[in-house]
Order: C-alpha cells, then structure tokens, then sequence
C-alpha cells in the first residue's frame, strides 16, 4: 500500500496472491493490466510449427535484460530483435542466427508478429506491466517471460515462467515445445464486465 501511495502503481506477481489476505486495505485492491487493441480474431503466424522463430520488440534499456535472450537463444533458435550498434551488438558477433532490424511502426510490429511464433519477454521487475505480450498473444505468438514482470507474472502459466536473469531456464525454455496460452479473460471487454460487477457489489445499482 505505501509503495503504490509512492508510485501510483503496486505490482502483485502471481505466486503472492495466495499470501495477501483480504483484509483490510488489502480487501480494496483489484488487480487491473494494460489492454491492446484487439483484431478481434486470432491469427496464427506464418511460420512452421517446428521452427523457433523468436522476436523481442522494446526500448533498449538495460532493465529488459535482452542481452539474457541473447545468449539463451541456441544454433536451433533465431532471434530478432530492434536497431542496436552496441554492446548488444558485440555480444552476438559472429552468431548468424540473431538479426538486427530497424526501427518498424507499433502496425509493423503487428505485421512481424506473423513470420516469428514466440515472444519473450526478459525484463526484470522495473517492466510493470508489458502491454506487448498482450499484442503478442492476440496475434497467436506463443509467450514466455520472467516471473519478474507484471504481465508475464499474471497472463502465463508457471510453465511458461522463469527468474530474470536466469539465461540456462531461459535456454530450456526454448529448447522445449511451448503450449498455446488462452488469454481472452484479460480482454478490454472482460474487465469492463468485472469493473461493472464489482461496482454493483458495492453500491447495488444496477444502472
């Protein structure tokens, strides 16, 4: 409570839930994420199913850890990923699995989303939330993140789940067929019904 009194926000990982008891302040927290725009269907990519075909879009900040993803990603796994000219890009010397690319519009983003079938999301905690694993899902990608970060930590599975900066669970993560993830619940519309619901539990009006 005091920290999102601070910072406007309070992250609850998953595994917590369990420990925080309804009481008191706490019996007043809804857990609430980021929506994307929906294209109202889902759109499998085009690549072949047996072909790990990774992308990570993002700012560059050191928090994103994309240098983890980096060296997770083995000879059978290709990796794209934005512009970069530094350290990142001495990292992955000489590794031709891993493509640089420019900088693309949020639609192109979309677009790519169709010749990749897994995202990652690597960050750390300081990744509140990570609306583009959302954007991720919607376009039939499928998803594996930290346990660190707000979005990953709440939509997956723990079988899609690992501790940032843990590259070896990373690897095996990716060196392992990965399960589709049904994420309509997190759906603008879904939480516009479970705001509605809530707020007649609370005042008893029903319009």
């Amino acid at each position: 409570i005091k920290f999102a009194n601070r910072y406007g926000f309070v992250q609850i990982p998953k595994v917590h839930w369990g420990k925080v008891k309804p009481q008191g302040a706490y019996s007043k927290m809804r857990l609430w994420g980021y929506f994307v725009e929906s294209t109202k269907k889902v759109n499998a990519p085009s690549v072949e199913k047996n072909i790990s075909k990774v992308l990570w879009v993002g700012r560059m900040l050191g928090w994103k850890r994309v240098k983890d993803l980096i060296k997770a990603c083995g000879d059978k796994v290709t990796l794209s990923i934005g512009p970069q000219k530094g350290r990142l890009k001495t990292l992955s010397r000489k590794r031709k699995n891993i493509d640089f690319n420019d900088f693309v519009s949020k639609d192109e983003v979309r677009e790519l989303m169709h010749s990749h079938n897994v995202y990652v999301l690597p960050s750390n905690s300081y990744e509140g939330w990570g609306a583009v694993v959302s954007e991720a899902l919607e376009e039939g990608m499928k998803v594996v993140g930290t346990i660190d970060a707000g979005s990953t930590a709440t939509i997956l599975p723990p079988t899609h789940l690992y501790k940032a900066g843990n590259v070896r669970a990373l690897r095996e993560l990716l060196s392992k067929p990965i399960n589709d993830i049904p994420f309509q619940e997190w759906s603008a519309e879904n939480a516009a019904k479970a705001l509605k619901a809530m707020l007649i539990e609370i005042t008893g009006v029903v319009e």
